[in-house]
């Protein structure tokens, strides 16, 4: 539902719309989510002074991550989309496509066979065929280039991407066995839980955070920001990732590169769970900074019964 919404709103390119599709967002999100952490320096002042570390998608393991995937027609569609006319900072063959391709009447009957899911090479060589006095043989060529453009394009724009936004990745439940072991080295770690109920609605940290959307095919890039717009703006890069990696349930703060990457957070910890291979000396370390606050603390446990993980209070 969500992720509907939002591809309307940013196709629309509405402002108002994409500001009614994130209070919709907020409406939506989970009371507590919860952040894996190993046991080492960086995670205990990360904890000591509230913390949580931003990454550039850069650095992710994941080489997928954050990278926009379209189909040429797509971003020709797209591509099209910019009502202002602005000048395009890349090959002339866009502004002609532009200018002289797709009319502003053919943009609505353009972006229904797109959402119905028709192939665009003969709609496209049939147009530049008839808009441009071209042989056929000639427009399949001139489509062929601009495909070449649309890849060198979307690779640039890419890398430029994850040099500009600053992520933290959270996951909206703390018995995940698969999250323990690969985020909290093998359950020897830690996880903080945070109650978003806890925070005004108005909360900036509310409006920046964002669900992941696992799909087993790339949803819609926003390629309208590949040419002419912020890369910042691009929501649906950020929030969409490969169904293999469904089981983290994840949630995604994003912020720009000119936040610091030690983002304080607006809530103290409501509770931290301790791994059930966790060191004796890690444990009373948590244990001792969470008297400080008052913060509960519980340690995971196998749950004898199940393939599954249950937890105990021990602060």
């Amino acid at each position: 539902m969500f992720y509907n919404k939002l591809i309307e709103a940013e196709l629309s390119g509405s402002d108002k719309e994409i500001e009614k599709c994130l209070e919709y967002k907020k409406q939506h999100l989970p009371r507590y989510i919860y952040k894996y952490r190993s046991c080492n320096k960086n995670s205990f002042n990360d904890l000591y002074n509230n913390f949580v570390h931003l990454s550039y998608p850069i650095v992710f393991n994941d080489p997928l991550d954050c990278s926009s995937v379209c189909t040429y027609e797509q971003a020709l569609l797209l591509s099209l989309l910019d009502e202002k006319k602005q000048k395009h900072n890349h090959d002339d063959i866009i502004d002609n496509l532009q200018n002289h391709f797709w009319p502003d009447d053919y943009v609505e009957f353009v972006k229904t066979e797109l959402l119905k899911g028709k192939p665009y090479k003969p709609i496209l060589v049939n147009r530049i065929q008839e808009m441009g006095a071209f042989s056929k043989w000639e427009a399949q060529n001139y489509y062929k280039h601009f495909k070449k453009e649309i890849d060198k394009q979307v690779l640039i724009y890419n890398d430029d991407f994850k040099r500009k936004i600053l992520l933290c990745s959270f996951a909206a439940t703390v018995k995940n066995n698969l999250m323990w072991s690969h985020y909290s080295n093998s359950h020897t770690g830690f996880c903080v839980e945070y109650d978003l109920s806890l925070l005004d609605r108005n909360e900036e940290f509310l409006h920046a955070l964002y669900p992941i959307i696992y799909t087993k095919s790339p949803m819609l890039a926003n390629i309208k920001s590949c040419f002419y717009t912020d890369p910042t703006k691009d929501m649906l890069t950020i929030m969409n990732k490969s169904s293999d990696w469904s089981y983290e349930q994840e949630y995604r703060l994003f912020c720009s590169s000119e936040f610091k990457q030690d983002y304080f957070m607006p809530i103290l910890p409501s509770r931290i769970f301790l791994g059930l291979n966790i060191s004796d000396k890690d444990q009373e370390k948590i244990i001792k900074f969470a008297k400080k606050y008052y913060i509960e603390v519980r340690k995971m446990k196998i749950n004898a019964s199940s393939f599954s993980l249950a937890h105990e209070r021990v602060y």
